[in-house]
């Protein structure tokens, strides 16, 4: 079992035990029956806990799970977001008693999705299954001081993204803190948020070294006396001028990269490079940016799900919800292909795509 906590502070009678959640919630990331041991083993010698927390989300029930260990550990809880805290990430962050956002850090709440292929009756459960979820998590929002079910029911609705001060404002954060460098698990977790909200985060890294104070001006010193003229030298003779130096050739300028390599660039060195061709057939570098921000999405949906044809989405699917819909389809045909005969069997919602996961890779 990994271990993801550690004594800090030894400031307190037994210390504060640090507990990072710097990955996916669930799967095969941080998985509830591990914390849920590791956060017991700490609290039998800590005097109180601190979770730092730079996640995208993952698994719901896993999340809730997190959750309540945390709201019924019996020690006093400190959570802090160190680089995001999205999807039910926010929900964990929300389980601390005091809830720290340094200023650069992020936050972000929507509904949650799942998947299902069955029956229309089994459909409509598997709605109803989802609007259960979702009043959970209203449950635990409007829970905070000052905040109504309405309000919550209105920033689910869509993805969300809050700066600290506006957690703050919203009553999701207790306190701004002062800007702090996110970890490298979470600058790797930033680099995968859509563009927009990485122009945030890149904002802030911007900002977050304040100019420094100008210095007062030092007083002017008394000027010294002159000194005495020095008495003239005699002239030296001048001296014979030199040949002047032949001038330089100039530089060839270089050339500014095309269009075409900036594109192939983008995927120099990465687990894309394979796909330059794809990003090729788009119309501008931005265009085969955001194109590269889809591959990244499809290809964790990918590992979510446990779908092996990954080449083919990523070629073929220019959106997230194309790839949706392919994995689906495919996925009907397959059950349709089996033994219609045999007794049917609903699918599991907490298996494979059909976990009820929010996440951020849904809307």
């Amino acid at each position: 079992m990994k271990t993801c906590f550690k004594i800090t502070n030894a400031a307190t009678p037994q210390g504060t035990a640090v507990i990072d959640i710097l990955d996916d919630i669930g799967f095969w990331g941080t998985q509830a029956r591990d914390f849920s041991a590791q956060l017991r083993a700490a609290a039998e010698s800590s005097s109180d806990i601190r979770v730092d927390i730079s996640s995208l989300g993952g698994d719901v029930f896993t999340g809730l799970a997190i959750y309540n260990s945390l709201r019924n550990c019996g020690k006093p809880v400190t959570t802090r977001v160190v680089g995001v805290a999205a999807s039910i990430a926010s929900i964990v962050f929300l389980a601390g008693d005091t809830r720290e956002m340094p200023a650069n850090t992020m936050v972000m709440i929507h509904q949650p999705w799942g998947g299902i292929s069955g029956t229309a009756d089994e459909l409509r459960n598997h709605a109803d299954t989802l609007d259960k979820i979702r009043n959970n998590l209203v449950g635990i929002h409007s829970g905070r001081p000052g905040t109504d079910a309405d309000e919550v029911n209105s920033m689910l609705d869509s993805d969300t993204w809050m700066t600290a001060e506006t957690a703050l404002a919203n009553g999701i954060a207790t306190a701004v803190t002062e800007k702090a460098v996110a970890y490298a698990s979470a600058s790797q977790q930033i680099a995968e948020l859509p563009e927009h909200v990485r122009a945030v985060f890149a904002q802030a890294a911007t900002d977050s070294t304040d100019p420094t104070d100008p210095t007062d001006p030092t007083d002017s010193t008394d000027s010294t006396d002159s000194t005495d003229s020095t008495d003239s030298t005699d002239s030296t003779d001048p001296t014979d001028p030199t040949d002047p130096t032949d001038p330089t050739d100039p530089t060839d300028p270089t050339d500014e990269p095309t269009e075409a390599e900036r594109i192939a660039a983008l995927t120099s060195g990465t687990e894309f490079a394979n796909h330059v061709g794809t990003l090729a057939l788009c119309a501008s570098v931005e265009a085969a940016t955001a194109r590269l921000g889809v591959m990244r999405e499809i290809k964790s949906l990918c590992s979510i799900v446990n779908y092996n044809d990954v080449d083919g989405l990523l070629r073929g699917c220019d959106s997230l919800q194309a790839a949706r819909d392919t994995i689906r389809n495919a996925r009907a045909a397959r059950d349709t292909a089996l033994d219609t005969d045999a007794p049917h069997q609903a699918s599991n919602p907490a298996a494979d795509f059909n976990s009820v996961k929010p996440s951020l890779y849904n809307t």
